[in-house]
C-alpha cells in the first residue's frame, strides 16, 4: 500500500469531500447491522427463558408497555426491520459507490484525453500509440474496477467489523478475540504468500492487454498489406500469444480473489465448532449458550464476509499496481492540465493580415532510426503570404523537418520561426497556430458523415453553411457531393474507404478552409493519383492561390510543382538550392544565391 499513497492522494485529493461523504454512509450502515446483530442475543434469550427480561437493552430501560407478553414479538419486529433497513441501506450506498467510481473513471478518461491532446508532436514520436490507448482504456477501467471499487468495499466492510467488533468484544472477549486471532493470523499468511504473485499477474496482464491492443489496431489497420503479402499468420498468432498470456494471468488472478472467501468460512466454522464443544466440555447451561452462539453465528455471517472482501481487496489492489503506476506517471505529467479546448464556434477567427512566414537560422536535433542524432539546418527562409512555395530533395534531407517546423510542430533549438504582421509584428504561438493546417498523403477521416469530416465539431453548434458551401466550392469538392447519395450526410466510410483518392484531397483541402486556415502545408497530396485527377488537383491549387492563400508543398511530381513561386532543394537538413522551377528542376540554368530573411 505504501506506494500506492501518493498515486491514491493524486488521484482523490480533488474528490476528499466526496469521499468523507462515503464513509459517513459506511459508519451509518455499521451501525445498523450493530443494532440488528444486537438484538439477536436478547431474542434468543427471551424464547428460552421468559422469565429473564431484565427489563433493559444495550443498558437501556425499557418502558413498561413494552416488558411484557409482547417482548418477544417486538424485538423479532426490531431485528427484521433493522435488516430491512440494512438492506435497503447497503443497496443505497452501493449505488452511491458505484456512482462516484464511474464518474470518476469518466472523468479520469476526459484527463487522459485532454492531456495527450495538449502534448507537444514530440510526445508522440516517442510514444507508441498502443500504450495511450491502453492507459485510456484499460488502465483507467484497472484502477476504478481493480483498485478504487475494492477499495471502498474494504473500507464499508472494515466499518462494520469495527461495529461487531465492539458488540462481541462486550459479550465474550476471550473467544471473540480468538477469533480475530485466527483470522487475521491466516489472512496474514495468505497476504504473505499471494500479494507478489498477484502483483506480477496485474503486471502481466496489463502488457498482454497492451500486446493485444497493438496486434489489433497494427493487424485490422494493414489488412491489404498483410492479405497481398499473405502475412495473415503471424499477426494471428502475435494477437493469439497475447490472449494465452492475458488468460493465463487473468485466470491466475481470479483463483487467487476467490481464496479468502473459502480460507474465512474454515476459520469461522472451526472456531465455532470449538466454540460449542468448549461450552459442552464445560458443562455450561444451554440458556447461557445459546444467545452467544446465536450472536456469534449471525455477527460470523457479516464478519466472514467482511474479512474475505478485506483480503480478496488487498489481492485486487496488488494486482493494480502496475497499471496504477502508469496511470500516475501521465496524469502527474499533465498536473495542472491543459487549457480549455474551444470547440469550432468559439474559436476566434485566424488574424488576417500577415506577411510573411520567416525561419531565421533555424536549427533542429532529433534521434535517428538507430538513435543517433540527426541535425537538421541551420535554416534561413521567408515565404511571402499568398505564395506558393514546393519542397524537393531526396528521402531524409529535411522536407518533412522543416514543415513541422513551420507548423510550430516540432520547437527549433536555435533561431527563431516568425509569423510577421502586416506592421511587422511578430504573432504569438498559439494565434500563429491558427493560421495553419496540413494536408498529408493518408488523410485523417472520420467514420462518420461527409459534414463531420470537414467541421470536425461535435459541440452540437450549428454549422456554418455560407462557410461551409465556399470551402466546398473552391476545393472544387461540392460537384463530388452532389453526385453522393445522401449529398453531405454521406458516411465516408472508415479512413475514407468510399471515396477516391482524389475525393479524399479535396475533402481533406475543403477542411482546412472551413477552419479559415491560410496557409497550406501538403505533404504529397498528388503522388498517389493519376495524371487526370492530379489536374484537377492543381487547379484546385491555383484557386486557392487566387483566393491568397499560402500553400507549401512537398512533392516530387515535376507536374504539380510547376504552379510554385519558389522551389527549395534540400540535402542532408540543409537548404542547398532555391529559386523558380526552371532554375532548380529545369534542364540548365546556374542555381542562384538561396534567399535570406529579413533581417
Amino acid at each position: 500500500m505504501g506506494s500506492l499513497f501518493r498515486p491514491l492522494v493524486f488521484f482523490l485529493a480533488p474528490y476528499r469531500w466526496q469521499v468523507v461523504g462515503i464513509s459517513t454512509l459506511f459508519l451509518l450502515l455499521s451501525v445498523i447491522d450493530l443494532l440488528g446483530v444486537g438484538l439477536i442475543a436478547p431474542f434468543v434469550a427471551v424464547i428460552l427463558n421468559p422469565e429473564a427480561l431484565s427489563g433493559e437493552i444495550f443498558g437501556i430501560a425499557l418502558p413498561d408497555w413494552l416488558v411484557g407478553g409482547n417482548y418477544g414479538v417486538w424485538l423479532a419486529a426490531g431485528i427484521v426491520m433493522a435488516f430491512v433497513l440494512k438492506g435497503v441501506s447497503g443497496v443505497f450506498v452501493q449505488w452511491m459507490i458505484l456512482g462516484f467510481v464511474t464518474r470518476f473513471r469518466a472523468r479520469q478518461i476526459k484527463s487522459l484525453m485532454d492531456g495527450y491532446l495538449s502534448q507537444p508532436y514530440q510526445f508522440f514520436l516517442m510514444r507508441n500509440s498502443s500504450t495511450l490507448i491502453q492507459t485510456i482504456l484499460v488502465n483507467s477501467k484497472i484502477f476504478s474496477d481493480d483498485l478504487l471499487l475494492p477499495l471502498f468495499r474494504m473500507f464499508a466492510e472494515l466499518a462494520v467489523a469495527l461495529v461487531l467488533t465492539i458488540l462481541l468484544l462486550s459479550i465474550a472477549p476471550l473467544f471473540f478475540l480468538s477469533l480475530i486471532a485466527c483470522m487475521v493470523l491466516a489472512g496474514a499468511i495468505y497476504v504473505v504468500v499471494i500479494s507478489r504473485q498477484t502483483r506480477q499477474a496485474g503486471q502481466k496482464v496489463t502488457l498482454a492487454q497492451e500486446q493485444l491492443v497493438r496486434g489489433v489496431t497494427q493487424g485490422i489497420g494493414g489488412i491489404k498489406e498483410i492479405r497481398t503479402l499473405g502475412v495473415e499468420v503471424g499477426f494471428s498468432d502475435y494477437v493469439a500469444h497475447a490472449g494465452v498470456r492475458l488468460g493465463v494471468n487473468q485466470r491466475r488472478f481470479y483463483t487467487f480473489s476467490v481464496i479468502p472467501k473459502y480460507l474465512m468460512e474454515m476459520v469461522a466454522v472451526g472456531f465455532v465448532v470449538a466454540l460449542v464443544g468448549f461450552y459442552i466440555a464445560t458443562n455450561r447451561d444451554p440458556s447461557e449458550l445459546l444467545p452467544v452462539i446465536a450472536t456469534f453465528a449471525v455477527a460470523g455471517l457479516r464478519l466472514m464476509p467482511a474479512f474475505s472482501q478485506t483480503f480478496s481487496s488487498l489481492n485486487s489492489i496488488g494486482y493494480s499496481r502496475f497499471a496504477t503506476d502508469q496511470l500516475y506517471e501521465d496524469l502527474k505529467a499533465f498536473d495542472g492540465g491543459p487549457a480549455p479546448f474551444k470547440t469550432v464556434a468559439e474559436r476566434a477567427a485566424p488574424p488576417a493580415g500577415f506577411s510573411q512566414i520567416r525561419l531565421r537560422h533555424v536549427s533542429f536535433t532529433y534521434n535517428g532510426a538507430d538513435n543517433e542524432i540527426v541535425p537538421f539546418g541551420p535554416v534561413s527562409l521567408t515565404i511571402p503570404k499568398g505564395s506558393v512555395l514546393g519542397l524537393v530533395g531526396p528521402s531524409g534531407a529535411g522536407k518533412t523537418t522543416l514543415a513541422n517546423l513551420v507548423l510550430n510542430l516540432l520547437q527549433p533549438s536555435q533561431g527563431q520561426v516568425e509569423i510577421v504582421q502586416a506592421d511587422g509584428q511578430i504573432l504569438d504561438a498559439a494565434t500563429a497556430r491558427s493560421l495553419f493546417a496540413y494536408i498529408p498523403q493518408e488523410q485523417f477521416l472520420l467514420d462518420d458523415t461527409i459534414e463531420k469530416n470537414i467541421t470536425l465539431d461535435w459541440s452540437g453548434a450549428p454549422v456554418d453553411t455560407a462557410r461551409l458551401q465556399r470551402a466546398l466550392d473552391l476545393a472544387d469538392f461540392q460537384r463530388v457531393v452532389a453526385k453522393l447519395p445522401e449529398g453531405l450526410t454521406t458516411s465516408s466510410g472508415e479512413r475514407g474507404t468510399r471515396l477516391s483518392g482524389g475525393e479524399r484531397q479535396r475533402l481533406s483541402i475543403a477542411r482546412a478552409l472551413y477552419h479559415n486556415r491560410q496557409v497550406l502545408v501538403m505533404d504529397e497530396v498528388t503522388s498517389a493519383l493519376d495524371e487526370e485527377t492530379e489536374r484537377g488537383i492543381v487547379a484546385s491549387f491555383e484557386r486557392l492561390r487566387n483566393e491568397g492563400l499560402t500553400l507549401i508543398m512537398i512533392a516530387h511530381r515535376h507536374s504539380t510543382l510547376r504552379i510554385c513561386d519558389s522551389i527549395v532543394r534540400m540535402e542532408n537538413g540543409q537548404i542547398v538550392q532555391q529559386g523558380s522551377f526552371e532554375a532548380v528542376l529545369g534542364a540548365a540554368g546556374p542555381a542562384p544565391q538561396l534567399e535570406e530573411p529579413n533581417p
